[in-house]
């Protein structure tokens, strides 16, 4: 298995050119001011191309591509939405619970 995360040229939306290389089987925070596009990053090109790769090879087709020169060694994603509100309402107890369940799921991906 490849090290990283390759992603050459992402323009979508906010995007401009991107180029970056991100590291496989690690923890990876991205962070930054509003509007510098990291759920652009995340979910419009990493998490859609990986559903796209994963649905075309189980014969899926016409699926759009994100706005990206090429994305390689990317393994299929799932997405764990945390609602924010559920963060505060839920206090200590649940945010914990809610970063098990993340660890479980890494254990079983791996």
């Amino acid at each position: 298995m490849k090290e990283y995360i390759i992603i050459q040229c992402a323009y979508e939306k906010n995007l401009k050119h991107l180029t970056l290389a991100i590291p496989r089987d690690q923890l990876v925070v991205f962070t930054g001011v509003s509007g510098s596009g990291k759920t652009t990053l995340l979910f419009d090109v990493i998490f859609q191309e990986a559903q796209r790769q994963y649905l075309e090879a189980m014969g899926f087709l016409g699926i759009e591509k994100p706005k990206v020169e090429s994305i390689k060694h990317l393994s299929p994603a799932i997405h764990m939405a945390h609602p924010h509100f559920w963060w505060s309402i839920g206090g200590r107890r649940y945010s914990e619970q809610f970063l098990k369940s993340l660890s479980f799921t890494s254990c079983l991906s791996l």
